[in-house]
């Protein structure tokens, strides 16, 4: 895998829309790739008062056209496996991680359970302890801190409805627990492959796919995550993607339902 960084121009006018606006951000950075198009990770971020735009690859791509149209600069790239093989059990790394911190509740008027952000700082840290264990790391809460919250509003897709999310900056020590669940969180194997499954589902940048939705929605689901449990559920209901199938369905349904999602523990 390849990590690149580019330091982005905030005062072009392009980059100033694409801060504004992720999904241009993401059109130029899928448009580097020729051929078949992989999964690629990739964030904003800020150090030392630059602002930087990261992207891990899986393989080596030349990003030029993308530092052309947000930058001056040039693309630096480095490779990222040589960082994951240091990542072993008992060592200690200091971090900075950027998420959404959310809690599933059931919202009477929609009649189904929805995602509500954490917005105090002793519920976003709880949130990462909880999550540290299942992906192979630990955290001490005199060893980490809320750096930043910023609300980010955009919408999945043209004319859609805008969507809020609240990005969260945690920052601090961190001590590897479990290396190889640690190397799987580190290459966004579970966040990648739902995002995946959703874009093929929506069709959101791609021709719209159901089989291969199906698929990423396996690969993150059999890896425990709960949102790509019900999805799969859901397409093994209705046959999208892959043969109707109500015992499958239900087991998946089951899956995310033992891990507190309303609408799977209804549908059983």
């Amino acid at each position: 895998m390849y990590l690149s960084r580019i330091k982005l121009d905030i005062e072009k006018r392009k980059t100033i829309k694409a801060l504004a606006n992720p999904n241009m951000f993401h059109a130029a950075i899928d448009s580097a790739e020729g051929g078949e198009r992989k999964r690629k990770l990739w964030r904003v971020d800020r150090l030392n008062g630059n602002t930087y735009l990261l992207i891990l690859s899986e393989d080596k791509i030349d990003f030029s056209i993308v530092a052309e149209q947000f930058s001056d600069g040039e693309v630096e790239t480095k490779s990222y496996d040589a960082l994951i093989a240091r990542s072993v059990s008992g060592s200690e790394w200091r971090f900075k991680l950027r998420a959404n911190p959310t809690v599933k509740k059931f919202d009477s008027n929609k009649n189904k359970s929805v995602n509500i952000p954490h917005i105090t700082p002793n519920y976003q840290l709880k949130w990462l302890a909880e999550r540290a264990e299942r992906n192979g790391f630990s955290v001490k809460h005199d060893e980490v801190f809320v750096t930043e919250n910023s609300w980010i509003e955009f919408r999945k897709k043209s004319g859609g409805k805008p969507v809020k999310i609240l990005a969260v900056t945690f920052e601090g020590k961190l001590t590897i627990t479990n290396e190889e669940l640690f190397r799987k969180a580190e290459s966004g194997d579970n966040d990648a492959c739902f995002n995946l499954g959703e874009r093929f589902y929506y069709g959101r940048g791609v021709k719209q796919d159901y089989e291969k939705a199906v698929y990423w929605y396996t690969q993150s689901s059999d890896r425990g995550d709960c949102s790509s449990q019900k999805k799969l559920a859901e397409c093994l209901r209705l046959g999208q993607g892959a043969p109707q199938n109500d015992a499958q369905a239900a087991k998946r349904y089951a899956q995310a339902a033992e891990q507190g999602d309303y609408d799977s523990q209804k549908a059983l």
